[in-house]
């Protein structure tokens, strides 16, 4: 099991998210929410994406009872591009809207590492790193082409707000750049 996170609701059950390495291409999202004690659980260990590709990295934050799940899709398959998604659900487990690519939105760019987290208003915000490649004097390059060879150059980190807890179906497409560490 690699990249778990933890984030406990108001009524303190807790949602838990982990990544379940099929193969070195197949990895899997998987969740559960344990009871208050931490002694069973409220919803058992279950499959939040079952495809024959990567999906993983994931991360929780709650607000009350509401959680905010997100994880990269196609993680490293840059013909495909990598995307981030995001999962809204409450602490019984129901989905409180579909899956929503929030970074990525199947496009050829490649997101990786999201985090989220909740703001006292009961929004959620979301991050996550952009990788581009550039190429001498800091220009798009792509690999392999023109005089210098593209190399990994400094990865953007934007922010997008993922939207009210009472609204979460909507999508807010604004973002913001942070600068990067």
């Amino acid at each position: 099991l690699d990249n778990a996170a933890i984030a406990t609701f108001a009524d303190g059950s807790m949602l838990v998210s982990f990544e379940v390495a099929f193969s070195a291409t197949d990895h899997d999202v998987w969740d559960a929410i344990l009871n208050s004690s931490g002694t069973g659980f409220v919803v058992p260990v279950n499959s939040v994406t079952s495809d024959n590709a990567f999906e993983g990295e994931s991360r929780v934050a709650t607000f009350g009872n509401t959680a905010a799940l997100v994880f990269a899709r196609d993680h490293g398959t840059i013909n495909g591009g990598q995307d981030i998604v995001l999962n809204f659900l409450n602490s019984t487990g129901t989905a409180l809207a579909s899956p929503t690519f929030v970074f990525g939105t199947n496009s050829s760019d490649v997101w990786s590492h999201p985090d989220v987290a909740a703001l006292n208003d009961g929004r959620f915000v979301g991050v996550a790193n952009h990788a581009r490649l550039r190429g001498r004097n800091g220009a798009a390059a792509a690999p392999g082409r023109g005089a210098a060879p593209a190399v990994p150059r400094a990865t953007a980190r934007r922010a997008a707000p993922l939207g009210a807890a009472a609204r979460q179906a909507r999508q807010v497409r604004s973002s913001l750049c942070l600068p990067t560490a």
